[in-house]
């Protein structure tokens, strides 16, 4: 197992653009919400539906710092859960479930275990425009100093 630290602020996050939040894991997981609320929806992908909620499918692999994403795809998601975990409460995740999570409250810090062995499933990401590939850069711009902004405005 791995434990992670994530931090959710709504003035202070990393969106890539273009922003398709609907993904899963090769991994499963559980989650501690130590401060705020975040909402989890899960969703069930259908292979056929209506146009408004078309989506390409977009297998995902890695190089290094960067993610690359391959169209696989058009599937149609629907929302199957919708939870709210508030501080105190854990939410888990198998890895073949496709969602999407978002801080409800000004900020929030979730504690997150994930369950690290031989990959489960693999990576999928859903978005809205037929792009063929795309490349992402994960790493983080070290120029901002973000342990004094979590610092400062996370726990004071």
């Amino acid at each position: 197992k791995k434990l992670r630290v994530h931090f959710w602020d709504k003035q202070f996050c990393f969106r890539q653009i273009p922003y398709w939040p609907i993904h899963n894991h090769s991994f499963e997981f559980s989650s501690l919400v130590l401060k705020g609320v975040i909402q989890n929806k899960k969703y069930k992908l259908n292979l056929v539906g209506s146009e408004k909620n078309e989506c390409f499918k977009y297998k995902v692999s890695y190089d290094g710092e960067k993610s690359i994403i391959n169209c696989n795809g058009v599937v149609y998601p629907r929302v199957d859960v919708v939870e709210r975990v508030r501080a105190g409460e854990i939410y888990s995740m198998e890895s073949s479930t496709y969602h999407r999570s978002r801080c409800l409250t000004e900020n929030a810090i979730t504690l997150m275990a994930t369950k690290v062995s031989d990959p489960v499933s693999d990576v999928f990401t859903l978005g809205r425009g037929n792009l063929n590939q795309l490349t992402f850069d994960r790493s983080i711009d070290l120029s901002k100093n973000y342990v004094d902004y979590v610092l400062n405005h996370l726990f004071f």
